[in-house]
């Protein structure tokens, strides 16, 4: 994950080198909290022991800003995103940024 000790420079390297394309599916909490209330996550167990939704909240915060950082491109998902079509959507501005 990129908030591994090291995993920064080595993925600023790799995206400065032309080896990888960072993309960040970003959710807004509203939607993080729906979807890990349903589906296969509705079981998930907290990994600080603390309320999933309060768990989730400190995970976006403390992330956030490191996706942000190192990011070529930002994809807003919302919860009744299929991955096909977010898919797409990345495919789309992957390919308008390469025109530019």
């Amino acid at each position: 994950t990129p908030i591994a000790p090291g995993a920064e420079p080595l993925i600023q390297r790799s995206r400065q080198s032309g080896l990888a394309v960072v993309v960040y599916l970003h959710a807004e909490l509203g939607t993080l909290r729906a979807r890990i209330n349903s589906g296969p996550s509705a079981h998930r167990p907290s990994l600080s022991g603390k309320p999933i939704a309060d768990e989730l909240a400190g995970l976006l915060s403390a992330r956030s800003a490191v996706y942000e950082r190192i990011c070529d491109l930002t994809i807003q998902v919302e919860r009744d995103d299929s991955p096909d079509g977010v898919a797409e959507r990345i495919e789309r501005r992957l390919r308008e940024s390469r025109k530019e």
